[in-house]
């Protein structure tokens, strides 16, 4: 399979209709396998055992079977008599090597981070924050001391075997949803560029979210989507003109002092 470049990832981001899918995202995961750019990694890094997952016996065979089997019902493909549970027995088999071999993920929980308090005096960083684990909606709040001054609040971050938080905006936020008003974790999924508005896409529901402003421009400097290209007619406004927006319906509109 061919390495899925960040250039690809920009370019399918960036297509009108539809963002990443479950073939791109397989192929992002397949990668951590292959590439020499993850061969090394701090120890204690999550993307070691991401690294590792597809190197463990029998999983990459059960990942490509299952493929298969999806492509197949999704092309209304028949099974005759005894067929159809010798497969579904043969993809509760590949489900298990699969699970089994992706328990790791339960060492590195998903938390959002509600409160930070820098003390300059012993340059320690108290935060508060909620461990995204279960299906109940009341999460009591826990506390960490980090060394790090640059946690942000209100951000989500993988937490470490030691404690070491690991970022995941802009291609991952928690927010209220409001479609349904639960809050909930988005996942980029694509960019709608005449609007210059990059949308998210629920885990737990499927609903969509327009990120923060500023979302565009953080995945380009990331390299996920392109640079954005200069806004002539404002060229030459004094840095500290005033810029304004508004957002009404879904239609978004920009303006400066000038």
């Amino acid at each position: 399979m061919a390495p899925y470049t960040r250039k690809e990832i920009s370019k399918q981001l960036s297509k009108d209709k539809r963002g990443l899918g479950l073939g791109q995202w397989g192929q992002i995961v397949s990668q951590t396998s292959k590439n020499r750019e993850f061969k090394v990694l701090p120890p204690g890094h999550p993307l070691i055992d991401v690294r590792d997952f597809l190197r463990k016996p029998g999983v990459e065979h059960a990942a490509s079977r299952l493929k298969l089997l999806r492509n197949s019902l999704a092309h209304l493909t028949e099974f005759g008599p005894g067929e159809a549970e010798l497969a579904r027995q043969d993809a509760w088999s590949d489900l298990e090597t699969l699970l089994s071999a992706a328990e790791f993920v339960t060492e590195y929980p998903l938390i959002h981070v509600t409160d930070t308090a820098w003390n300059d005096i012993d340059s320690t960083n108290s935060l508060g924050f909620r461990r995204l684990t279960g299906d109940s909606p009341i999460v009591r709040k826990e506390y960490i001391q980090s060394q790090s001054r640059t946690i942000e609040r209100g951000s989500l971050y993988l937490k470490g075997a030691n404690d070491d938080l690991h970022w995941l905006r802009p291609t991952m936020i928690g927010a209220s949803c409001p479609a349904c008003g639960h809050w909930s974790t988005f996942l980029i999924d694509r960019y709608r560029k005449g609007e210059d508005v990059v949308e998210y896409k629920s885990l737990e529901h499927g609903h969509s979210l327009d990120g923060p402003e500023s979302s565009a421009r953080d995945l380009a400097h990331l390299g996920l989507l392109p640079r954005p290209t200069p806004d002539h007619d404002s060229a030459d406004l004094p840095a500290n003109a005033q810029r304004f927006q508004l957002a009404v319906e879904g239609l978004r509109a920009h303006g400066q002092e000038s």
